[in-house]
């Protein structure tokens, strides 16, 4: 600026200014909105982030409306917070930023229990647990532990079981109920669930047993019962001590008598009875009557007799024993049994006579020779050689070896896993459920071979059914797989070799 007088003279002035009528815009906001949702203004940490303070400028915080020298997140109590942030520039413009937040850092309180116990056996997906937790806030249930996997929980807490509980399987779980609000403040629940036992019935399966003509045979019937309840004292006992004899076969042309082959007195079936007794072991002592020594190659009759077994708790089940009795020649061999050790009995080697030949206890060796021979391996891993004739070796206990030799044999390992040669001739192969894994070494279609399967199913398949759910080519051998039992076929690489020799049934 230049002033000028009258006289002419002049004088001048010059200064210089900034201005700024622009107010700072600060910013604040939560350093972490911690929970399941980032945006809710919910949080466990009352952090914040602050905008830079301009060069000069002045910046007051008020929390809840009151300034604060410096800000402090510590300080604060759980609760709803208003933070306001002014910044003030060195021109005086002044700009603020105001915000609202919750403050949760407690986690849900649990007022549930932690344990509970049902019963067995009440089915799956049952409720087991209820769990229940309060908080300020809304909150979810989760599940974590050792067993939370074999759980689900619901959105009320609700915790069920996904199987069956079973006592004898898993007696207790250990699982933890977690709380979290949506703060993310997180509660946790351990929960011992333990499964209280309930008594439950012993299964008695259908028994079959067999012999030759008047010889007592032992079942032993404490080998096929069984009990959910580990340790439950189980009793069997007989409904009745004799049966009347029927003809094991249905053909309606079956004599109705028994003739004796030295005087040729003949004795009507109907007046002949099986006796039985059971010892306190559950053993079932079947023994036939003498006439049936009359009984010639061919024939076969048949006595049931109903047994009942029944726990501690007095829960019982029901079912029958079926002996079946086989005839032979009249020529007859020699009757030996084998004791506690390893054995090795033979029959008559001079004449086709018939030798019965009962090993017992032991790994016994069993030599029939020929003429109809019964060989029974008892338990232990026995060695069963029919020879000539047609025989009739049961490997009953153990994994046993099974040689039919000449001529068309029956065979049937029995339980355990066991090997099975037919040899020479129409062989019978015959299993029943849990027969193990067995293997036939010279199954021959050729030969007249047949497979009969007893008592797997309640209805017979068709054999497309049968050969697609239970029969595998493995490429040189057949695998057929059945509850409870396994036989590979060995040698006999085509599943149409076993079309026509498969029966859903026992030899008649």
């Amino acid at each position: 600026m230049t002033d000028t007088d009258v006289a002419g003279n002049a004088g001048s002035k010059s200064f210089s200014f900034t201005l700024d009528t622009t107010a700072p815009a600060p910013t604040a906001a939560l350093a972490k909105d911690s929970g399941s949702n980032g945006k809710d203004g919910v949080t466990n940490d009352a952090s914040l982030t602050l905008s830079t303070l301009e060069d000069g400028a002045t910046r007051v915080i008020k929390v809840d409306g009151t300034a604060v020298a410096s800000y402090d997140p510590k300080s604060l109590k759980d609760g709803a917070h208003t933070v306001e942030v002014t910044d003030t520039d060195v021109a005086g413009n002044a700009g603020s930023k105001s915000f609202s937040f919750t403050l949760d850092t407690k986690g849900p309180a649990f007022t549930s229990a932690a344990s509970a116990s049902v019963a067995e056996n009440i089915g799956a997906n049952q409720l087991v647990y209820k769990a229940v937790a309060s908080d300020d806030h809304p909150f979810s249930y989760s599940l974590g532990g050792a067993d939370g996997a074999k759980f689900d929980i619901g959105a009320d807490g609700s915790v069920t079981l996904k199987d069956n509980p079973n006592y004898e399987g898993t007696p207790s779980y250990n699982f933890a109920v977690l709380a979290t609000d949506v703060a993310g403040n997180q509660s946790t629940q351990a929960v011992t669930l333990n499964i209280t036992n309930v008594n439950e019935a012993p299964t008695a399966p259908k028994i079959s047993g067999s012999t030759i003509e008047n010889v007592p045979v032992d079942i032993h019937v404490a080998d096929s019962i069984s009990d959910p309840d580990a340790g439950d004292k189980l009793t069997v006992s007989l409904n009745t001590t004799t049966a009347k004899l029927s003809w094991a076969n249905t053909d309606p042309k079956a004599p109705t008598t028994l003739t004796n082959p030295v005087t040729h007195v003949t004795v009507d079936l109907s007046t002949l009875s099986v006796k039985a007794s059971v010892a306190a072991d559950g053993t079932v002592t079947l023994t036939p009557p003498a006439e049936l020594d009359w009984m010639t190659t061919g024939q076969a009759l048949k006595a049931t007799f109903g047994y009942t077994v029944t726990d501690a708790g007095g829960l019982s089940s029901t079912e029958s024993i079926e002996l079946v009795m086989n005839g032979s020649t009249t020529d007859k061999g020699v009757n030996l049994a084998g004791g506690n050790g390893d054995d090795v009995l033979s029959g008559n080697t001079t004449n086709n006579a018939e030798d019965v030949l009962q090993g017992n206890n032991g790994n016994d060796t069993l030599n029939g020779y020929g003429g109809t021979d019964v060989l029974y391996g008892g338990n232990g891993n026995d060695k069963l050689n029919g020879g000539a004739g047609i025989d009739y070796l049961y490997g009953d206990n153990g994994d046993d070896s099974l040689d039919g030799g000449a001529d068309g044999d029956y065979l049937t390992g029995g339980k355990g896993n066991d090997i099975l040669t037919g040899g020479t001739g129409a062989d019978k192969f015959v299993f029943a459920p849990q027969s193990g894994n067995d293997r036939i070494t010279d199954f021959k279609a050729s030969d007249g071979d047949m497979l009969f399967l007893t008592d797997f199913f309640a209805t017979a398949p068709d054999w497309n059914t049968f050969v697609s759910k239970y029969v595998t080519d493995t490429g040189n051998d057949l695998l057929v797989s059945l509850p409870g039992a396994t036989i590979v076929l060995t040698g006999v690489p085509n599943i149409s070799d076993l079309a026509g020799h498969v029966v859903f049934g026992a030899p008649v």
